[in-house]
């Protein structure tokens, strides 16, 4: 991808975030981390200790995973001033 459609790419996505409330200074890392969070469950879609497991499941687990923490972060930023 070259830099231009990538940076095109990137604005777009923090935008979006941002306009949802999201505080501007870690839109680019949230992005960043969602894709590769989805990059990283086409390799390992489901747990292999878990036959049971499918790979929507398991995705959208992994998915609230990150999620949650992007709240943590968020929340021990207000907490201290600084967000």
């Amino acid at each position: 991808m070259d830099r231009a459609v990538l940076r095109e790419f990137s604005t777009k996505l923090c935008d979006e975030l941002i306009a949802r409330g999201f505080p501007s200074e870690h839109a680019f890392d949230a992005q960043r981390s969602a894709m590769t969070l989805a990059t990283g469950w086409t390799m390992i879609p489901a747990d292999p200790n878990y036959p049971d497991d499918t790979p929507e499941p398991s995705f959208l687990r992994s998915l609230d995973v990150l999620v949650a923490g992007w709240e943590r972060v968020m929340a021990q930023e207000a907490a201290s001033g600084n967000s």
